[in-house]
């Protein structure tokens, strides 16, 4: 009796972590499942600031440039007619999506737009700061 006792409480004890994990795995992986998919590109804006001189260019979309997010951590680009594939993981503690080793800083996602910004130093010279916006 004790022995079946004990197994039916071994077994509760395993079906409740089980069912914890299942639900924190959910929570950590949010928003890396709402990322999942294709984007078409609405556009890339390109903001330098070197030397003091700033120059801003904005590239717009065409129907076949595309971000496609793969649940494996691969992304798959199209822009122009040239295409590309790169790492990519989700950081969702910091609101980051790191791709290809470039942090950048998730501005707005919903289920029609994601943005996201990427910034970087140029030594002591100044920066440039890369934003994408893609919608669905």
């Amino acid at each position: 009796m004790k022995s079946t006792l004990y197994i039916l409480l071994f077994g509760i004890v395993l079906l409740s972590n089980s069912c914890k994990k299942d639900n924190e795995e959910d929570i950590t992986n949010d928003l890396a499942r709402r990322i999942h998919g294709k984007w078409q590109i609405n556009s890339i804006m390109i903001k330098e600031n070197l030397s003091g001189t700033e120059r801003n260019v904005t590239h717009h979309g065409g129907a076949s440039d595309y971000f496609d997010f793969k649940p494996n951590g691969k992304v798959y680009t199209s822009m122009q007619g040239q295409s590309d594939d790169y790492d990519y993981f989700v950081n969702e503690n910091e609101n980051k999506i790191n791709i290809d080793g470039d942090n950048a800083t998730i501005l707005e996602l919903s289920e029609h737009t994601f943005i996201f910004s990427d910034r970087d130093l140029t030594a002591t010279i100044g920066y440039t700061e890369i934003t994408y916006s893609l919608k669905r």
